[in-house]
């Protein structure tokens, strides 16, 4: 079943119609009102929640707070989220663990600087490898997702993703290219 905490997305990703669709102010559904409509589905028969916000980490704060009310509503199912790969807080995977979260789907598109400089991430490929083994210590299971060919792609920033993704142990990877004929030049 699907679950959304909040609406809105406050990153300036260049591809991403999230901002256009929901709006670039993020609106917060109390962490409380969340853990209670999570306890309602797990009582009506559901058996995994699937957080459905753009980034559930967006606002770090809130997300925490979720997952604080998960454990103390006792919500028992498994979840998952889509994740930034932003650099989080020492024991931040670790208190999503304890809250249910079983899953991290971390939307990483590029392991180089200047390709999710382009992109307009908030985030460096440091910080990719930092959540990532966070998450792993936590025990989560861990996907990364990568857009080839996008704007800012050469071959030299195509080399340095795929040989840094051998860095990203113990998880799945995703490719998905965004302009074939730009990687049929490289």
């Amino acid at each position: 079943m699907n679950l959304q905490t909040k609406r809105g997305c406050n990153f300036r990703c260049i591809y991403c119609t999230y901002p256009h669709i929901e709006g670039r102010n993020l609106r917060l559904i109390p962490p409380r009102e969340v853990a209670d409509t999570a306890l309602r589905l797990q009582r009506a028969g559901a058996k995994f929640l699937f957080v459905t916000d753009s980034v559930f980490n967006s606002d770090l704060r809130h997300s925490m707070e979720v997952a604080r009310a998960f454990i103390n509503a006792g919500l028992s199912i498994p979840w998952g989220a889509f994740f930034a790969p932003t650099n989080p807080p020492e024991d931040y995977y670790q208190l999503m663990s304890d809250a249910g979260l079983t899953h991290v789907e971390f939307g990483t598109e590029s392991l180089s600087n200047s390709v999710l400089a382009s992109y307009g991430k908030p985030f460096k490929a440091d910080h990719v490898f930092n959540a990532h083994k966070s998450a792993n210590r936590a025990g989560l299971y861990v996907a990364h997702y990568f857009l080839m060919g996008g704007p800012g792609e050469n071959n030299d920033s195509l080399n340095e993703t795929l040989l840094n993704a051998d860095r990203l142990d113990e998880t799945v990877l995703f490719f998905f290219v965004v302009c074939a004929s730009i990687l049929i030049q490289l």
